[in-house]
């Protein structure tokens, strides 16, 4: 999930400087991680560490679904 954020972070930074042409290999890293986090949040990973929310369990079809979406 830090790698996402890095890569959006770099994204928006591009974007700014004029740079749009220069996402693609962001945009394209973020989709390769969109396809693995239903696996980052298995089943019964609901624990004072974990920061997920009980709605990815309540809804997991539509949240698995979003990340093939990415």
């Amino acid at each position: 999930m830090k790698n996402v954020g890095a890569n959006w972070a770099d994204i928006q930074n591009k974007v700014k400087a004029g740079n749009p042409e220069g996402v693609a290999v962001n945009a394209e890293a973020i989709g390769l991680h969109a396809q693995r986090i239903p696996g980052v949040f298995p089943e019964g990973s609901l624990t004072d560490k974990s920061k997920a929310k009980p709605g990815i369990w309540q809804m997991w079809p539509e949240f698995t679904a979003a990340a093939k979406n990415i």
